[in-house]
């Protein structure tokens, strides 16, 4: 069961620093650490063979946040010599085959996990100025000053927003956010 622990919270870790969770993930990675760590001190075994599982779980969440996959294999090659130096510490038939287990869920967890992130990074801002770029507003007041930049005042979603753009933008037209400034946004014609 000791290894379970460890493998769940290995999971747990990875998915806090893929998808942050406020601290549930996180939280339930180190209650699992220290169970895991409980059950090592009361069978008495070594615990050196989780310096290994330690660094794959460095090196996938390096991985994770850098978004590269250079470090995939080489984490996994980590924690299979981790799992496999325990089962051997353990010297027992079941936490080998829960070893054997542990890192097919491992391979099999990591992909998911990398994707779920890459969907999370990749989506736009559903509030916050980050959300304003690509949206249409429509011009409420409006003047050139000079021959091609005006200045003014757009409506978007209900709201008054100072405006910068062409200057023969008028009243009533439509317009994109193409860019946020401050509390100031950037328009073009639709």
């Amino acid at each position: 069961m000791v290894f379970v622990a460890a493998t769940l919270a290995t999971i747990a870790i990875l998915i806090e620093v893929a998808l942050p969770t406020l601290g549930v993930a996180g939280l339930m990675a180190l209650l699992l650490s220290v169970l895991a760590a409980w059950g090592i001190d009361q069978r008495s075994l070594a615990g050196w063979p989780f310096v290994f599982v330690a660094l794959a779980v460095l090196l996938w969440a390096i991985e994770l946040v850098t978004r590269s996959h250079r470090w995939r294999w080489v984490a996994l090659g980590s924690f299979v010599v981790g799992a496999a130096s325990f089962a051997l510490v353990a010297s027992d038939v079941a936490t080998v085959v829960v070893a054997t287990i542990a890192c097919v869920v491992m391979v099999v967890s990591f992909a998911p996990i990398d994707q779920a992130m890459g969907r999370l990074l990749g989506r736009q801002a559903d509030t916050g100025m980050e959300s304003l770029p690509g949206r249409v507003a429509v011009v409420d007041r409006w003047e050139a000053i000079d021959a091609s930049n005006g200045q003014g005042v757009v409506i978007l979603a209900g709201a008054r927003w100072k405006a910068t753009g062409p200057a023969w933008l008028a009243p009533g037209v439509d317009v994109t956010v193409v860019e946020t400034s401050g509390l100031s946004l950037t328009v073009t014609p639709t």
